[in-house]
């Protein structure tokens, strides 16, 4: 076990290497898998370097702060063979994981309509802080945002064909607000709203799922309960009650 960091301070001590340039862990050949948990616009570099040396990485969201750079980073991935995996963890929630079984086996309908809503504080993010710099960051919804249209692409086969967005800014460095929609290849329309701009006692996450037979609906950033609305025959009633603490 190896770790990088700048801080000699946060050398935690053997049996731990700690090397002060990632570089330098990266060229450790007992290092074989290399996680990334810095800032979004150093991920492309740390990850390619890792992956060219043979390692396999699991990267802090987001996987970069352009599509060129993400590109950069699968086309390596492929030719070096070794596995590059984004810290989505929304997606393994149990919750999502049996939504998502629900939703691949039809029994609820079609996913017509998602709608996702985030209000988080940003009271502990001043004014220079790195994550409202679009450069540093990738901004609002490649920042914080992707883990949300991780989970929606993870409810559905199909694929994202057109997305349009809006975003607003308080002053000339903190763009607080963005608002981006998603249409599907099957006629699936997904928004998604995120804001940093209130009091930490606002904070809160919905995320509403409307299918042809039902409507679930989600709360809070890591969803551990939801609600289903649904019209239920025996096959319905079944998959339902397979839901991990289901209760009528």
């Amino acid at each position: 076990t190896a770790a990088a960091d700048t801080d000699p301070g946060r050398d935690p001590g053997p049996p731990v290497r700690f090397y002060h340039r990632w570089e330098e862990l990266a060229a450790d050949p007992d290092v074989e898998i290399v996680v990334i948990a810095t800032p979004p616009f150093t991920h492309a570099d740390m990850a390619c370097e890792a992956l060219s040396r043979g390692k396999h990485v699991l990267i802090e969201k987001p996987m970069a702060t352009s599509l060129e750079d993400a590109r950069r980073i699968m086309d390596l991935r492929d030719k070096t063979g070794r596995v590059a995996g984004i810290d989505y963890m929304l997606r393994f929630n149990p919750l999502v994981e049996a939504l998502a079984a629900i939703t691949h086996s039809g029994v609820l309908g079609e996913l017509r309509r998602a709608i996702v809503e985030n209000y988080a504080q940003d009271e502990i993010l001043p004014q220079d802080h790195w994550f409202w710099d679009r450069e540093l960051s990738g901004g609002i919804l490649v920042e914080h945002g992707v883990h949300f249209f991780d989970l929606i692409n993870g409810l559905t086969t199909a694929t994202p064909q057109r997305v349009s967005g809006r975003t607003h800014s308080r002053n000339n460095s903190q763009e607080d607000q963005a608002l981006a929609m998603v249409v599907y290849d099957n006629g699936l329309m997904a928004t998604h709203y995120h804001a940093f701009s209130r009091p930490g006692f606002f904070e809160h996450t919905s995320i509403r799922l409307v299918y042809d037979l039902a409507q679930v609906d989600l709360q809070d950033w890591i969803p551990l309960a939801g609600q289903i609305t649904a019209l239920v025959n025996g096959t319905t009633a079944k998959a339902l009650y397979g839901l991990p603490g289901f209760r009528e």
